[in-house]
Formats: structure tokens, C-alpha cells, sequence
């Protein structure tokens, strides 16, 4: 077992290396979306939790859009929400569990977007997509019963750089709106592989770096928007006027270092950033609240940082 790892998480990652025939950065997307999604536990809402899926005009077509709703009556505050997966897998069916926690931990309507995926459709449709999705929320908060005023953005991973990147290009394109925070869980934010963290985290469980070479190939069209900040935003070199941010990476993560530069820039920036790192963890503990006391505490510290966002 790897130093200082979690043995808590031992019965998940078991799990997952038994669950894969072969190597993932050796499969199909198909065969990534269809693994990502096979197995998985039905969600458990409790039971004053109201939860509506949408249709959005939005990108090629009509996005699925879900709507959790926790039982307290009134406007609530709101967490657009947007899934991990490496741009290549993931949905709102994959982040389904994540959400409703949320939700119930944070006290606030959270609404989860169903992006479309690379290869098929490379940066920067999600991001694009990202932004009409906010588009929609905003001008239907009304009857969503959703205060825009305290509207957060967050994700992980892919979900964590798509939320960074729509805080970049909202600040450079639109004044008039900014959330109260930007929720950044294990975040992509560069594409360099060599990092200390990529190569001491070469095989680390769940994410190791050939899968993120993959994925990062797949989402930038092998190398070709590389230095776009958007796609990229440690690549931005101006990280001032940005919302408050709420950074999370873990020590067996391939991802840790750059989520560590992101959040000591963006507080020498100015930006008022909290940084949370847990060195027993490993990429995508979100999923294992229920068996890992570890992971249920960074659960209940998200929660938190969520609530004095929206108060």
C-alpha cells in the first residue's frame, strides 16, 4: 500500500482495478463511458429531496439538465455543478450521488448540466455549453425559486477546470456576473505530465497519468489548444478579479501540484482563496463519503465553505 494512503479507500479501489479488464488509457471511449456507468449504486434521496431533469436548448441540440432540491421551503441558494470524467466520460447519471449530497450538506439547489464529451466534440464545446447552461439558470431562476445573487460554481476534476474557466471567461467577457465562489475539487488545470506530482502519482489508483494524457490528448485535440487559457487556466497569466475560490486536491493525485500552483496563485492574485489539501486521499475520494472518514471530512468541509459562500 502506498505511503500514508487512506486504508479506508483499500475496498473502493479494489473495486475499481476489478472492474477494469485492461488498462483504461488502452480503451475506446466507448468503452470508458460504458465502465464509468456500469455498477454503479443506485442514489438515495432523502425523501423531502425534489429532483427534475430539464432540457436545455444548448450546444448540437437539447442538454440534459437535473435539478436537486432539498427539502426547505423558499429561494434557495444554487451550485451549478459540472461533472468530472476527463472531458471523455462522465454524466449527470455518474455525478448523481455527488450532487444530492451536496445539496443536502450545503443547504442549496444544485444544478448539474450533461455536457458533451471529446473526442467527439473537443474544447471548447463543453466550456461553451458550460456558459449557455448558466445562461438558462440565470434567466429561469424564477421559477426554478433559485436566488441568482448567491449562485456558486464548482466541479471536480474536468468539472473543476471547466468551473475555472468559465470564472475566467465570465470575468473577461461579462462584468455584470460574477458567483460568490468558484468550487474547484482535484482540478485540471495543465496539460504538463512531467510535474513531480504526475511522475510520484504515475499509477496512483482510480486517475494515474496515462489516463490523463489520454484524456487531455482527447480535449485539446492532441496539443492543439495547449496554450488557451480557457482550456488551460493556469495558462491565464492574469488570475486577479476572480470570485472567491475553494481549492481541494489530495496527495495521491497526478493532479495535486497544479491545483496547489492554481490556488497560491490566485491568492497572490488577490483573490480570496481557501486551499484544502489532504495528503491521504486520492483523486475522486467524492465518491467515497460513506466508507472513508477522511473523505467525509472534506465532504463536510465543501459543505461548509459552500454555506459561508452563500451567507
Amino acid at each position: 500500500m502506498a505511503m500514508n494512503l487512506d486504508p479506508q479507500l483499500l475496498p473502493f479501489i479494489e473495486a475499481v482495478e476489478a472492474n477494469r479488464e485492461r488498462p483504461a488509457h488502452l480503451m475506446t471511449p466507448e468503452e470508458l463511458r460504458k465502465l464509468s456507468t456500469a455498477k454503479r449504486a443506485q442514489s438515495s434521496y432523502p425523501p423531502s429531496m425534489s429532483v427534475t431533469d430539464h432540457r436545455v436548448p444548448a450546444g448540437d441540440g437539447n442538454l440534459k439538465v437535473r435539478v436537486y432540491r432539498p427539502g426547505q421551503p423558499g429561494v434557495q441558494p444554487c451550485l451549478l455543478f459540472i461533472h468530472g470524467g476527463g472531458w471523455v466520460t462522465g454524466n449527470i447519471d455518474t455525478h448523481d450521488q455527488i450532487c444530492a449530497d451536496l445539496a443536502v450538506g450545503a443547504g442549496c439547489t444544485v444544478v448539474a448540466l450533461e455536457y458533451s464529451l471529446a473526442p467527439e466534440h473537443p474544447y471548447p464545446q463543453a466550456l461553451n455549453e458550460c456558459i449557455e447552461v448558466l445562461g438558462w439558470l440565470r434567466a429561469n431562476a424564477l421559477a426554478l425559486n433559485v436566488d441568482c445573487n448567491r449562485m456558486a460554481i464548482g466541479g471536480d476534476s474536468a468539472g473543476g477546470n471547466l468551473t475555472a474557466a468559465l470564472t475566467l471567461r465570465l470575468r473577461d467577457e461579462e462584468e455584470s456576473f460574477q458567483p460568490v465562489l468558484q468550487l474547484l475539487l482535484y482540478p485540471v488545470l495543465d496539460d504538463n505530465v512531467d510535474r513531480e506530482s504526475y511522475i510520484r502519482n504515475a499509477a496512483a489508483p482510480f486517475l494515474d497519468r496515462d489516463i490523463m494524457i489520454y484524456c487531455l490528448g482527447h480535449y485539446l485535440e492532441n496539443g492543439k489548444h495547449s496554450n488557451d487559457p480557457y482550456a488551460l487556466p493556469l495558462k491565464a497569466t492574469d488570475l486577479t478579479n476572480l470570485p472567491d475560490a475553494f481549492v481541494v486536491t489530495c496527495g495521491h493525485d497526478p493532479l495535486m501540484d497544479e491545483g496547489d500552483e492554481y490556488a497560491m496563485r490566485l491568492i497572490q492574485s488577490g483573490v480570496n482563496c481557501e486551499y484544502r489539501h489532504n495528503p491521504s486521499l486520492i483523486h475522486g475520494f467524492l465518491r467515497c463519503t460513506d466508507i472513508s472518514s477522511e473523505s467525509e471530512r472534506e465532504y463536510n468541509a465543501i459543505c461548509q465553505a459552500l454555506k459561508r459562500a452563500f451567507a
